[in-house]
Parts: C-alpha cells; sequence; structure tokens
C-alpha cells in the first residue's frame, strides 16, 4: 500500500502548480466582466485651476504637435497656466476623455467625419468626471480646437447646471462632416463664466469656412468674447506683390486675404490658396529671396498664435483675480479683439 504522502489539505490539483494559474484566471475574469479598473475616488477639496486642452483632427492642435504642419501646440500657455497659476493640465483628444492623444488614425478619422459618431465617449467620461469627481471648488477651464471645439460644445449641455465653469475657449470648431454651420447652433449654458471664441475664414477646414463662426445662443454671464481672427498684423516684413500665375483661373487675390500665417513664402515661389486659385510671391527691388511671415491665420496654426495665447492667459489671470478678490469688473481682451468682439448677438445670418 503507498503511503499518503503528506497533508492533503497542503495538496494542490496539477492546474495550481502552473505558475501562471493566477494570471490565467485574471484574463478570464477581464474577459467576462471587462477591462477592471479601480473606481475613480473624488479629490480632495483644492481651489487649484483644472484646464483640459483638446485637440482636433490628427491630435492637432491645442496642446500637441502636429507633423508637417509647424504647429507646435499651445505650449505658451500651458507653461502659463502651470507657473503662474498653479494649474493642473489634462491634455485628451477630440474622440476620448481618458486617451492622452490616442486618435483613429487619418483614414478612419476621414471617414467617419460625421465625429457625433466618434466624440461621443469624450462626452460621456467627460461629463462623470467633471460631475462626479472633480471638486466643484476648482475653477474649471476647457479649451478646445478643431474637432476639440465641437467636442467641447457638446460636452457643455452636460455638465451640471450647478457646476460653474469659468473659462470656455474655442479655436475654429469644426463639427459634423468637416462643417462650421452645425457649430453654429451651439448653445452656451449660463453656468460658464468667459465664453472666448476665435474662428477664420481663410480655407478649409472647415469645409464652409466662408460662413462667420459666430455662435449666437451665447449665455455666458461674464463675456461672450467672439471674433473673426482671419488677418494678422505683420510688422518689420519687407513688402511683397503676388501676381496670377500663369495656370491661375483669375487674377489673383490680394496678399493680405490670400497668404497663409506661420508659412515659409520665397520669392517666385508658386503656393496654392484655394481650391482654384494660385498666387505668385514675387521680390520687390533690392529684397533677397528669403522667408517672410504672411498676415492671413490658417486653420491649423490659430492654437500657436503667440498672441492669441497671451489674450486668453491675460484673461485667465483677470478672471481668476476677480474670483479670488470678489471684484466684478469685467476682465478686457484689448488684443486680437475685433469690434464685434463682446457685442451684443446680431441678427442670425440668412442659411444657404
Amino acid at each position: 500500500m503507498r503511503k499518503n504522502q503528506g497533508n492533503p489539505a497542503n495538496q494542490h490539483p496539477v492546474w495550481q502548480a502552473w505558475p501562471g494559474w493566477r494570471f490565467a484566471c485574471l484574463l478570464m475574469v477581464m474577459g467576462t466582466v471587462g477591462i477592471i479598473s479601480a473606481p475613480v475616488r473624488a479629490e480632495e477639496p483644492s481651489d487649484r485651476p483644472y484646464a483640459i486642452f483638446v485637440n482636433g483632427f490628427l491630435d492637432c492642435c491645442a496642446w500637441n504637435t502636429q507633423k508637417n504642419s509647424g504647429s507646435q501646440g499651445m505650449t505658451v500657455l500651458q507653461t502659463r497656466l502651470e507657473q503662474e497659476l498653479g494649474a493642473e493640465i489634462r491634455r485628451v483628444p477630440y474622440s476620448s476623455f481618458t486617451d492622452q492623444g490616442t486618435h483613429i488614425g487619418a483614414f478612419g478619422e476621414l471617414a467617419s467625419m460625421d465625429v457625433d459618431l466618434s466624440n461621443k465617449g469624450f462626452i460621456r467620461q467627460g461629463a462623470d468626471f467633471i460631475n462626479q469627481n472633480l471638486d466643484p471648488n476648482r475653477p474649471l477651464i476647457l479649451i478646445g480646437h478643431s474637432f476639440g471645439g465641437n467636442s467641447v460644445l457638446k460636452l457643455l449641455p452636460e455638465i451640471s447646471h450647478s457646476r460653474k465653469i469659468l473659462f470656455v475657449g474655442i479655436l475654429d470648431p469644426v463639427g459634423p462632416f468637416g462643417l462650421r454651420k452645425t457649430v453654429r447652433s451651439s448653445r452656451i449654458p449660463g453656468n460658464v463664466g468667459y465664453f472666448y471664441h476665435r474662428w477664420q475664414m481663410n480655407g478649409f477646414p472647415p469645409v464652409d469656412y466662408r460662413k462667420s463662426g459666430r455662435i449666437f445662443g451665447c449665455q455666458a454671464h461674464i463675456k461672450c468674447d467672439q471674433a473673426d481672427l482671419s488677418l494678422r498684423e505683420v510688422a518689420d516684413v519687407p513688402a511683397i506683390t503676388a501676381t496670377a500665375s500663369p495656370s491661375a483661373p483669375a487674377p489673383a487675390p490680394p496678399v493680405r486675404d490670400s497668404t497663409i500665417y506661420n508659412r515659409s513664402f520665397l520669392c517666385n515661389q508658386f503656393e496654392q490658396v484655394g481650391l482654384k486659385e494660385k498666387v505668385e510671391f514675387l521680390c520687390p527691388p533690392g529684397v533677397q529671396p528669403v522667408a517672410v511671415p504672411a498676415n492671413a491665420i490658417a486653420h491649423s496654426n490659430m492654437p500657436v498664435l503667440p498672441e492669441v495665447q497671451q489674450q486668453m492667459g491675460d484673461i485667465l489671470v483677470q478672471l481668476l483675480t476677480r474670483d479670488a478678490s470678489g471684484a466684478k469688473d469685467l476682465p478686457s481682451s484689448a488684443p486680437l479683439a475685433s469690434p464685434e468682439a463682446g457685442s451684443p448677438p446680431a441678427a442670425p445670418e440668412a442659411e444657404e
């Protein structure tokens, strides 16, 4: 008769002898109930500003760099918020509030231009976090560009009306199917303090870039500050002229209306400025062929404009100082604010 080898209670089945059995069990549980994640705990009370930067198409350009675009994101503003105001910054794409810059790729994004299909995760996750986990005493700052601007606009109605939003900054938002028209019907609720909105009318995107970007349903209780920033004054730039290229179907438009900011133009260089327009830049007498800045603002370059970042930072400093002191005076937005900024809403434009 074989002797009993030790205490049966200490003996394990063969499968338990496999070193990876615990990991395998974990995978089976995850496959059954989904990925396990620790519940997000409400943070400790704080008055530290919480700023959310939301990128647009191809993770551009509110906080990140888009390859080959020349845009470096709003690095100056982010640094100022962190160092001068002690803000905590969250950086996300338009499609997800939890991923840091994860997008579905150029072809996938172009195939799903109806971004309502791809920003639902951002809206749901963002609303849950802000309503349930973010300390309501923390000043909330939302800044979005392009598709990211549209995602921010769609998120606003989902945030509890009792939750104050200090500042919403939107730069050239693009809605479903790449249209500005859908964005213009957005509503800015009364729990938003300062609504800052800038757009350009120089070229695609959005598809209907010739339309004004003004949002008429703004109820921000401090200020509705909206302006067209298609043009930018440039100092110390040598004079340049434009003539129609041989292939141009029509006379070249004025340089002021056709050039694109943050591009390097060389003398005698052809540049596409529209779907059917080309212009050639000719050096004036005595000017060598060197790169010169231009004064019309392009979609992807709006966030990186030093003036825009300076203006937004100044407004935020004034807002936070105003809240801390209890003052009731409104912050000004002198630089880059067009005459229409902050003015009473005009009559809605006739839709085509």
